[in-house]
């Protein structure tokens, strides 16, 4: 379906947040008939908008007005077996996501980036080498521009990089990226999902209509990932990366080199003592930006100069100040116990880590086993906070110190006074915002904000 296509077409949209309103913007200038409804208070800002736009539109309900159209455009928060989306089922009535309908009108080339982990970073440094090398480059998705805010914008020889979650996957039906990433795949969002292989399975939808003139790239070393390939036929092309062993093509970290290795060919790409950025995480997502780049012909010394400027992403374990030897360092990203893992992993260092650890944990709640040895290994102390602060205590005061604390504010001040010279306070709280603040990005600008206090 295209621009033409779709003026005929009557289109609700479900959620009035950043997505939702994107598309109705998009739809709008279209010319399409359009509604919005979001079952929650509508922001006042938005509400101006709407009305500017003459949009018609509804708050903190879900009216029959609803399935009055051809296609529902849902909002990512909205669960694929809700009450409204099985209705609409019910009633035969089209249902996509935003990322879907904006690549109905989009002309660019799609890079889509997926994972648990790695995402933003991966997609932001993506962005930069293509726009450094001179391609009109639109960078959005499920961080910063939703894709709908530039779709008309664009041209057949634009590259459009995105960021897409699994839930803006659930309702695709036509989004092709020519190139996909998958980061990685660890259990996250479990209380949305059957199971963990449903999580899987709808990560890998981003694959769902690449042929063979596409490429897959994705982490060799995965668990998930692998044992999906194992079961899935892919017809993209395959690109693997890994940072744990020398492969025979593709992408591989080995000592302080990232080398590039095909048809028997091996050339490095960059050294690891160049880069603003660290960790394994860190340097699995530079080898799968690298792989984007060369397969859109883009000649490694310009790879190289990106990667080395390139300082990384607010919140992931992102370097704020040092005070007085103590380096503080912000990855209020860290949403889970496996990206907790990823921030302990880039320490090179024994017993020097003061952990502040806490939130609201997802439903199946965290599993902290799976960090006990390195805790034991690298983290001196753990300030515990929010609501999982008495099951971080439980779980970790038999192996390090560890104290609770009621407030944002307390968290910096005792950690601070423990601390001495050499010591790094890394914020890496392996769960949900939601308990405090309304998302991560709250929690760590006020965490920065605290520090930059002092």
């Amino acid at each position: 379906m295209n621009a033409e296509e779709l003026k005929t077409k009557k289109i609700s949209i479900l959620g009035a947040a950043r997505s939702g309103i994107a598309a109705a913007k998009m739809l709008k200038q279209i010319g399409c008939e359009i509604f919005v409804s979001d079952n929650a208070k509508i922001n006042l800002n938005i509400i101006d908008e709407l009305n500017n736009l003459k949009i018609p539109f509804e708050g903190e309900t879900h009216s029959e007005k609803v399935f009055n159209c051809d296609i529902i455009v849902v909002s990512p928060s909205i669960p694929k077996n809700s009450t409204i989306l099985n209705f609409a089922v019910s009633k035969n009535i089209k249902i996509v996501s935003e990322i879907e309908i904006a690549s109905w009108v989009s002309k660019g080339k799609i890079i889509a980036v997926t994972g648990t982990n790695g995402k933003t970073t991966t997609t932001t440094l993506i962005g930069e080498i293509f726009k450094n090398f001179g391609f009109r480059t639109f960078v959005g998705g499920n961080i910063g521009n939703a894709f709908s805010n530039f779709a008309l914008d664009t041209y057949e020889n634009d590259f459009i990089v995105l960021e897409v979650s699994s839930f803006q996957l659930e309702f695709i039906e036509y989004f092709h990226p020519s190139i996909a990433i998958v980061t990685n795949i660890a259990p996250d969002h479990l209380e949305r999902y059957d199971d963990m292989m449903d999580y899987v399975l709808t990560k890998f939808k981003i694959l769902k209509n690449q042929n063979s003139s596409d490429y897959f790239i994705f982490n060799h070393s995965d668990f998930y990932t692998q044992k999906t390939l194992e079961q899935k036929k892919i017809s993209s092309k395959l690109i693997p990366f890994s940072s744990n062993e020398k492969l025979q093509f593709g992408l591989y970290q080995e000592g302080e080199n990232i080398f590039y290795v095909d048809n028997n060919l091996t050339q490095k790409v960059c050294n690891l003592k160049d880069l603003k950025i660290f960790g394994k995480h860190n340097y699995e997502n530079i080898m799968a930006s690298i792989g984007c780049a060369i397969f859109s012909k883009i000649p490694i010394l310009s790879i190289e100069q990106s990667i080395n400027e390139f300082r990384g992403v607010e919140h992931r374990i992102e370097f704020i100040r040092e005070i007085e030897g103590v380096q503080f360092f912000n990855d209020s990203k860290s949403t889970n116990v496996d990206s907790l893992q990823k921030a302990l992993e880039s320490f090179d260092v024994d017993r020097k880590i003061i952990l502040l650890l806490g939130g609201r944990e997802a439903k199946n709640g965290n599993n902290y086993s799976q960090v006990s040895e390195l805790v034991q290994k690298k983290v001196k102390k753990i300030f515990a906070f929010g609501e999982s602060s008495e099951k971080i205590l439980g779980n970790f005061s038999n192996k390090v110190s560890t104290q609770i604390v009621n407030s944002m504010d307390e968290l910096v001040f005792h950690s601070k006074l423990e601390s001495k010279s050499g010591d790094i306070i890394l914020f890496s709280p392996a769960c949900k915002s939601f308990d405090w603040f309304n998302n991560y990005e709250e929690r760590g600008k006020t965490f920065k904000q605290i520090v930059n206090q002092i």
